[in-house]
């Protein structure tokens, strides 16, 4: 499984391969580059696997979002195959300014 932070279209071949992804990590990235990545790991995985993105607010995150304008989200967020992929990612509000730290702690498996 290759994942990668951009969409298929933007993204450099080839990719460093990321198998086995358990948890990762993306600081202060663009706004559409964990969706993007949550994506790429769902399109392999087991159907009733999910994501969970973490964000210190839902709303700013959603706000860079729409400001951004992911081209790529735009055009293909209504496919099925997208919007079902779309459906396993879970977004939580953690506002906790040391979460890194906690996460860091916390066993993925």
């Amino acid at each position: 499984m290759l994942a990668s932070l951009f969409p298929p279209h933007l993204a450099v071949s080839p990719l460093p391969p990321i198998d086995g992804l358990g948890a990762m990590l993306v600081l202060n990235p663009r706004p559409a580059m964990p969706i993007h990545l949550c994506l790429s790991v769902l399109r392999t995985a087991p159907r009733h696997q999910r994501v969970l993105v973490i964000t210190s607010s839902r709303y700013s995150w959603r706000d860079a979002l729409v400001q951004f304008n992911d081209q790529w989200l735009t055009d293909c967020a209504g496919d099925a195959i997208i919007s079902h992929l779309l459906s396993r990612i879970d977004v939580l509000c953690a506002r906790h300014r040391n979460i890194a730290n906690h996460l860091s702690s916390i066993s993925f498996h």
